[in-house]
């Protein structure tokens, strides 16, 4: 059956090109392109020595393996034959002549940007501004951190820098960047960097001017319509903080203001050092959640009304 799905998706790819034949087909005239991809169908059936492809009808298959639902079996020397009498019923090409129009893309980003931080509830999603986290969980390079009941702000007023649809590595990519404000309750032990620490109180970090690059990977599923949307299963992100960060916790070391007053002061000089070391993991679940709206925003978007954008 991989076999026959194969040398199909060859068939198609091939008949993609009679946009550019001299049939001159346009790629929205799908009456034309189904017309002129039926012409071709025995002709591909019969093999393209040209194109380095063997015949599809007689086709040979050396050897099929199938091990499911308890059926061990083994195909060996098999043809297939009627595949020269196939029936185009249908043919869709997407011929992208020029780039995409990204500024378009995320002007649009931008300006939904606000709608996604609101939530969406006939989607079933929770607001992005304010943002609320039940819980962190941090234990890294000596440091365990607990922060409970959080709320993260600052998300409404992102700006997109950047926005590219990768058809071909079938990736998107956005670059975002906010100043992003985190509250909540800690518990800390432990060291930061080469400092002891404790304590049990209020926590309030400032991020000024916070980048982020999300890259998320896609596949292409058909939806209830029949329609092209894209699948998202994960998400990597990269992240840099240009403009400084800011932390004040409450009860540090139980309240001894002169240690207190020493912890932040190195933290708030070393903004940047703690940034990179625990900036991903404290915003991790936030992202999380942001990938999850953009995930269920975008399964229920048709690519093509993107790409009309």
């Amino acid at each position: 059956m991989g076999a026959i799905i194969y040398s199909l998706v060859v068939l198609m790819q091939v008949t993609a090109l009679l946009s550019t034949s001299p049939t001159k087909c346009k790629p929205s005239d799908s009456d034309c392109l189904k017309s002129a991809a039926q012409a071709l169908t025995p002709l591909l059936a019969a093999g393209m020595p040209a194109l380095g492809t063997e015949p599809l009808d007689v086709m040979r298959v050396d050897e099929i393996r199938m091990d499911l639902a308890g059926l061990r079996l083994n195909v060996t020397n098999s043809s297939i034959k009627g595949l020269k009498n196939a029936v185009i019923d249908k043919i869709k090409v997407w011929v992208i002549t020029e780039p995409l129009n990204f500024d378009c893309l995320k002007s649009a980003a931008q300006a939904l940007t606000p709608l996604l931080a609101a939530g969406m509830p006939a989607l079933r999603k929770e607001p992005l501004d304010v943002m609320r986290v039940d819980e962190i969980r941090m234990d890294l390079a000596g440091l365990r951190l607990n922060v409970t009941n959080s709320s993260i702000k600052g998300l409404n007023n992102a700006v997109i820098d950047k926005i590219k649809f990768d058809m071909a590595k079938k990736q998107l990519v956005i670059l975002y960047h906010a100043d992003v404000e985190l509250t909540g309750q800690y518990k800390a032990a432990g060291r930061l960097i080469i400092l002891p620490i404790s304590g049990d109180g209020d926590v309030k970090i400032e991020l000024k001017n916070y980048n982020s690059k999300m890259l998320i990977p896609f596949t292409i599923v058909k939806n209830k319509d029949g329609k092209d949307t894209m699948h998202m299963k994960e998400f990597k992100n990269e992240f840099d903080i240009k403009d400084g960060a800011h932390y004040s916790l409450t009860n540090l070391f139980n309240g001894n203001k002169v240690l207190s007053d020493s912890m932040l002061k190195f933290m708030n000089e070393n903004w940047k050092l703690l940034s990179t070391e625990f900036g991903g993991t404290l915003m991790q679940k936030p992202n999380k959640k942001i990938f999850h709206v953009i995930r269920k925003y975008l399964q229920n978007k048709p690519i093509d009304e993107m790409l009309d954008v």
